[in-house]
């Protein structure tokens, strides 16, 4: 389906660091579900106010949740997440990346465009094969050029209908040095997705093998100014760190580079974002445990000629998830979802935090949490339009 820009839309244990507002921190605006009164919510879009209510900007539809394949636009303006559009029904799509990218006006919360790889020859000068290929990371969204850098894969055929079968006994304990991580071979190259013409061409060939260190799941790419995609990934489940592969125009394939983190056997990481301003990755990790764990902020210096893990920031105890944070476009402020508790109640607090400053800015309980579920933050300016939820 082929969607046009909407004319009109421009496309260019914690302590706070101080009780008053700083003029220059970012508002929260958030990609949430609302489950007030229904069992089916759309995707809302809204910002969050300093008493913990969200002011509606718009509703999105009817959407999957992106699992942090959510991109915001290198100047801020706009983000892009990977979705299911409806114009792919019937189109006989392989299964079972999304292949549908839809951009946002963080201002207004409008959509400015919605669109899918193509069917057939999904991508100029690769081979996506009979069933299309989907979308396994997205970033790098330039509004005026109105493309973003995609890592794409073939699809598989969509499987059959299940027969009604008995469930099937529970598989045996592996022994815990067979405990590695599934190692079938991920992504076929990175190309850049035209969001006007849905048209793609590769950049450079990019799939990491069964010898190679995979990506610890999907929405933990990101990217930097000189051309790189950053990614955590892992050995095994006791060997983890971050790894990288040049973003440059080649028909070469791309060499994955990995830096280990020696304390990766006592945390896991869960999200991690690339810094413009300390050009650094910032590495979200937790402790081991089902209930509320550790959760701390690493720095990895990249431009090191040995980078390490660095604690920046411990945020206190959190439940365990994933892609829990999103950074603004100059790579200043982190913004985190924290599960927590309060008064023995489930609740979440949204933080920012300030990369320079290294300390939290702004802290914010969400209100409603048995209703609301924050999917997404990213960096916003309060518009006096919003409506509250």
């Amino acid at each position: 389906m082929m969607m046009r820009f909407l004319a009109g839309v421009s496309l260019s244990g914690l302590a706070l660091a101080s009780s008053s507002p700083d003029a220059q921190v970012p508002d929260m605006c958030a990609l949430y579900f609302d489950f007030t009164h229904t069992n089916l919510s759309s995707m809302h879009f809204g910002v969050a106010s300093d008493d913990g209510l969200f002011h509606q900007r718009s509703d999105i539809g009817q959407r999957f949740d992106p699992q942090g394949r959510v991109a915001i636009s290198t100047d801020g303006s706009a983000f892009a997440m990977t979705t299911k559009s409806n114009s792919t029904i019937g189109k006989n799509y392989g299964c079972c990346d999304p292949f549908s990218v839809v951009a946002v006006d963080i201002q207004t919360g409008k959509i400015i465009s919605e669109q899918s790889l193509k069917r057939n020859d999904a991508v100029q000068g690769a081979n996506c094969g009979v069933h299309g290929c989907g979308f396994l990371e997205i970033g790098a969204l330039d509004v005026q050029a109105k493309t973003l850098v995609a890592w794409v894969e073939p699809l598989l055929s969509q499987p059959p209908p299940a027969p009604s079968m008995p469930p099937a006994p529970a598989p045996r304990a592996l022994p815990k040095a067979s405990r590695k991580l599934q190692t079938y071979g991920t992504g076929m190259s990175l190309v850049e997705f035209d969001l006007e013409s849905a048209d793609a061409y590769q950049i450079r060939p990019f799939g990491s093998n069964a010898n190679d260190p995979q990506e610890l799941s999907g929405g933990l790419m990101s990217f930097d100014d000189p051309g790189n995609a950053w990614y955590a990934c892992g050995v095994d489940f006791t060997t983890q760190g971050i790894c990288n592969v040049e973003v440059t125009t080649t028909k070469t394939p791309a060499k994955i580079k990995m830096t280990t983190w020696k304390d990766s056997s006592k945390f896991q990481i869960t999200d991690m974002k690339y810094s413009k301003q300390l050009k650094s990755v910032i590495v979200l990790a937790q402790g081991l445990g089902e209930a509320t764990v550790a959760t701390t902020i690493y720095q990895v210096d990249v431009t090191s000629k040995t980078p390490a893990f660095t604690k920046m920031l411990d945020l206190g105890l959190s439940y365990v998830t994933l892609h829990q944070m999103s950074i603004s476009a100059d790579g200043k402020y982190l913004m985190v979802i924290m599960g927590t508790v309060n008064t023995h109640l489930p609740t979440y607090t949204l933080l920012t935090v300030d990369l320079v400053a290294k300390k939290v800015v702004k802290s914010i309980e969400m209100k409603h949490p048995k209703f609301i579920t924050p999917l997404s933050l990213m960096p916003c300016q309060r518009s006096s339009s919003s409506v509250f939820v």
